[in-house]
C-alpha cells in the first residue's frame, strides 16, 4: 500500500517591506558578474513553522558588488546560481532515485553499501518507524553508493569555491542527499552543522576554516520547504542547542536576519559551518532534493622544489 496523506493548503501573504542586496552569478570564482536581488520581508506563512523569513527574489540588472568571499565573511553564506549544469543535476537526480530504490523496503534507519539511510518518520526524529516502507528523509555518505555524488565531492569547481571563501587545503568530511519527500517531508530546525562533527574537525575549522555547500536538484522555495539561513549567526561561533526535529529551536539563535533563499536546480549556497540554518516541512506535492557537502581546512601544502641540476662544464 502506498502512503498518500491528504493535500494541505499553504497560506500565502503579501510582502510588507523590501530591501536590495547583491549576489554573485555565473561560474567564475571570484565572480565577475553580479545580479541585483530583492529581499522581501514576509509575515508568517506556514502555520508558524519557520515563518517570518526574508525571501530573496531575482530581478534584472548587472553591476559591481560584493564578492562571494565578502558575502561569506559578512553574512555567513553566498548564493552561486547555475553552479552545475542541467546535465549534471539531471544525473544527480537519477543517482538520488537509484539510491532511494535501494532503500525502498526500509521501515527503520539502516546502512546500505556504506550509505546511511534515515527513514522519514511522522515527527522527523531518528529511531522511530517510517511512515511507510521506503519513505526516506536523507541519505548520509551517499558517495559510498553513488559514483555521481563521489565525483561531485571531488569536483574542482566545488573545491575552488570552498577555497575562495578562505578554507585552506579543503578536505571533504560529509555528504548527504536531503530528500524531503512531497507532502510528508518534515522540516529541519535551526541548527549549526558543527554540532554534528568531532572535536578534531571543529578544531580544524577554527584553525584552517570550513565551508558547507548545498546544491539544489529541484526548485526549492517557500512552497516546498526551501533552504533558510539566519544571516550573521556564524560570527558568534558554536552555540549549544537541542536538535529535536519536532521543534524549530525558536529563540536559540538571533533570527533578526532570517532569509529564505529560493533555489533553482543547479544553484548552490556556500555557508559557514557555524551559520544557523534550517527549513520548513514540504507540504506540497513537489519534490525538494538537495545535495549537501561539508569541508574542513587543513595545513597548507607547500610544493617541494625539484633538486637543481648540477653545474657541468
Amino acid at each position: 500500500m502506498i502512503f498518500e496523506p491528504p493535500t494541505l493548503q499553504i497560506p500565502r501573504s503579501r510582502s510588507d517591506d523590501t530591501a536590495f542586496i547583491l549576489h554573485p552569478s555565473g561560474f567564475s570564482l571570484p565572480p565577475s558578474n553580479f545580479c541585483l536581488l530583492r529581499v522581501t520581508f514576509r509575515p508568517p506563512a506556514r502555520n508558524g513553522v519557520m515563518a517570518q523569513s526574508r525571501v530573496m527574489k531575482s530581478s534584472s540588472g548587472t553591476l559591481s558588488g560584493p564578492t562571494v568571499r565578502e558575502r561569506f565573511d559578512r553574512d555567513g553564506w553566498a548564493l552561486v546560481q547555475r553552479f552545475i549544469t542541467p546535465r549534471e543535476f539531471e544525473a544527480l537526480r537519477r543517482a538520488s532515485d537509484d539510491l532511494a530504490r535501494k532503500g525502498a523496503h526500509l521501515t527503520a534507519d539502516a546502512e546500505i553499501d556504506g550509505a546511511r539511510y534515515q527513514v522519514q518518520t511522522a515527527s522527523g526524529r531518528r529511531g522511530e518507524t517510517a511512515i511507510a516502507p521506503g519513505a526516506l528523509r536523507k541519505i548520509t555518505f551517499a558517495s559510498s553508493g553513488s559514483v555521481e555524488v563521489a565525483l561531485l565531492r571531488n569536483d574542482r569547481r566545488v573545491l575552488k569555491l570552498v577555497e575562495s571563501v578562505g578554507v585552506t587545503s579543503p578536505r571533504w568530511i560529509v555528504d548527504q542527499i536531503n530528500l524531503k519527500a512531497p507532502r510528508v517531508g518534515t522540516g529541519f530546525p535551526w541548527h549549526q552543522d558543527t554540532a554534528f562533527v568531532a572535536w578534531q574537525q571543529r578544531d580544524a575549522i577554527a584553525k584552517f576554516g570550513g565551508a558547507n555547500l548545498v546544491i539544489a536538484l529541484d526548485r526549492a522555495d517557500d512552497v516546498n520547504g526551501g533552504f533558510e539561513v539566519l544571516s550573521g549567526t556564524h560570527v558568534n561561533g558554536a552555540v549549544d542547542f537541542d536538535y529535536d526535529t519536532s521543534d524549530t529551536n525558536a529563540g536559540v539563535f538571533d533570527e533578526s536576519r532570517r532569509t529564505l533563499i529560493p533555489l533553482d536546480p543547479g544553484d548552490a549556497v556556500v555557508f559557514h559551518p557555524h551559520l544557523a540554518h534550517g527549513s520548513g516541512p514540504n507540504l506540497s506535492p513537489l519534490p525538494r532534493r538537495l545535495v549537501a557537502l561539508w569541508f574542513i581546512g587543513a595545513p597548507a601544502i607547500t610544493p617541494r622544489r625539484p633538486p637543481r641540476d648540477p653545474v657541468t662544464g
